[in-house]
């Protein structure tokens, strides 16, 4: 069918060596799934279903074509040993560039993934200050030295010195589509490596119009290869390559698990994965009520629920129960659900695309007609077009709900039976095989001393919640992965720490 997009999508194709070009097996077809024929992807808006573009599928051929660029750009064009102040006025041009781009970018994140235009225009921000800040490091990635050492009748110069580790695939997300691109290449670009970036093949518009930013900034030919493809074909090609030095993944814990199977497969590359969460929220007795609905309301059904630290498990104490869930449900009518595209009131638009959609709405199903779920708001979809799904809270569900257990990624909060004990609220909290985002609000340091120490996850929020600047590493623990992106931290994640050792007569 033909496209319908309210915006002009320009750029459909591969990215690779600073050119636009079709897949090496370019069809003229176009699937919303996964097909080893190759055919174009037919990216679809979530709120009417209609058609936005027909993008290119990279094959395996087309992810080697994209590897050889970056690595004749690391080793033969000399990227890998560019000064760091070309690196840094290069990030510096991109971050102006995006900025200048923010209205068509944002408006590419509404009608691609259905966020609401706020929250699309902070994203597309974000990528400017993250490049900005990552410009500023690419002169600070040091290595140690030590102290001289005698050995075997001489000296010894003892030191550590920092390198990129090579040609690095990155492989990003729907929900987020510009935004953890950047988490990723930021770092990645300030270390000095070069680059294959996979962008989900549900989202990939974004990411590729930043390619064209990436050619007018002046970054040379080679240095970031843009490649839309199956996750499947690209994603497994790209995971496998003998020539990729790294892997750095976000999604699912299941694609993770095929990934590190991958690296095991072919070079043993490093992986860095930021997979799935589900993220308990516990409300203490002593908490400041009306700021935590705020912040649980938020944390559930930012990104239409479609975030790995998404509010998904409620503990609340005895004591407030009630009064905290009556306020939940007094928030209500505030969420505008509708098609963002076309109303800037709206906070709640879309799922992402039908299979999430399909997903979603099978366990609202399975809580309602299997489990007998009660539903303090929502709880049924309304079929009409466009992937919605109401917001919705379920209350008194049980561990042993599948609810409790697997990632919805989707607008639905559950909340737990009542609990009275930090012991109690402990071993729920931790009974999980995510270890991503949580958490929790209490006056009193006692308790959140305790909480700190031993809430199994890699991000732990204090009176606030999904606080995620792009100086402070984001990353999880267990089923969510390891590795951090976001902070200095990330930067070494893209780096090769060596150890070196040179002799010298006494």
């Amino acid at each position: 069918m033909p496209s319908t997009s309210p915006i002009d999508i320009k750029y459909t194709q591969l990215f690779i060596n600073n050119e636009f070009v079709d897949s090496v097996k370019q069809s003229s077809q176009a699937a919303e799934e996964p097909s080893s024929d190759n055919p174009l992807i037919a990216v679809v808006n979530p709120s009417d279903e209609t058609l936005i573009a027909n993008v290119a599928a990279a094959s395996a051929e087309d992810v080697d074509k994209a590897v050889q660029a970056a690595k004749a750009a690391f080793y033969k064009n000399g990227w890998g040993k560019i000064d760091t102040e070309t690196r840094s006025k290069l990030l510096l041009k991109l971050a102006d560039l995006v900025e200048r781009d923010t209205d068509l970018l944002a408006k590419m994140e509404t009608i691609n993934v259905g966020k609401h235009q706020a929250e699309a225009r902070e994203d597309v921000e974000e990528s400017a200050r993250c490049f900005r800040f990552y410009a500023g490091y690419t002169d600070k990635i040091y290595g140690k030295t030590y102290p001289p050492a005698n050995f075997d009748d001489h000296m010894v110069s003892a030191q550590t010195r920092i390198y990129p580790a090579g040609v690095v695939g990155l492989i990003t997300p729907w929900n987020y589509p510009l935004l953890m691109a950047v988490w990723k290449l930021a770092p990645a670009l300030a270390a000095g490596n070069c680059i294959v970036l996979k962008p989900s093949e549900v989202a990939p518009l974004s990411c590729l119009h930043l390619g064209s930013l990436i050619k007018e900034a002046g970054f040379p030919p080679g240095v970031v290869n843009i490649i839309s493809g199956w996750g499947s074909i690209a994603g497994d090609a790209l995971s496998r390559h003998e020539e990729v030095s790294l892997i750095s993944f976000t999604g699912s814990t299941n694609t993770g698990r095929a990934i590190m199977k991958a690296s095991s497969e072919s070079n043993l590359k490093k992986v860095k994965l930021e997979l799935g969460g589900k993220s308990p929220l516990v409300v203490f007795e002593d908490a400041d009520i009306d700021k935590a609905v705020n912040d649980v309301w938020n944390g559930a059904y930012a990104t239409v629920g479609q975030n790995c630290c998404a509010a998904t498990r409620l503990y609340l104490h005895k004591s407030i129960h009630k009064t905290f869930l009556e306020k939940l449900k007094a928030k209500e009518p505030t969420l505008k659900v509708g098609n963002p595209c076309e109303d800037p009131d709206v906070k709640l638009g879309p799922v992402a695309f039908r299979r999430q959609y399909q997903k979603v709405k099978g366990f609202l199903e399975h809580a309602v007609n299997v489990e007998k779920l009660e539903a303090l708001i929502g709880g049924k979809v309304v079929e009409n077009k466009g992937f919605f799904i109401p917001p919705t809270i379920f209350i008194n569900v049980p561990e042993t709900s599948k609810l409790f257990k697997e990632e919805i990624f989707g607008p639905v909060l559950c909340v737990m039976e009542p609990f009275e004990s930090i012991d109690e609220v402990l071993r729920g909290v931790n009974n999980t095989e995510y270890g991503l985002g949580c958490g929790f609000w209490t006056k009193e340091q006692k308790i959140a001393e305790r909480m700190y120490r031993e809430m199994q996850f890699g991000l732990v929020w204090h009176n606030t919640y999904n606080f995620n600047p792009y100086y402070m590493p984001f990353g999880g623990m267990k089923c969510s992965g390891f590795g951090k992106d976001l902070g200095v931290e990330s930067i070494y994640e893209y780096s090769i720490i060596k150890s070196i050792g040179v002799g010298f007569a006494l």
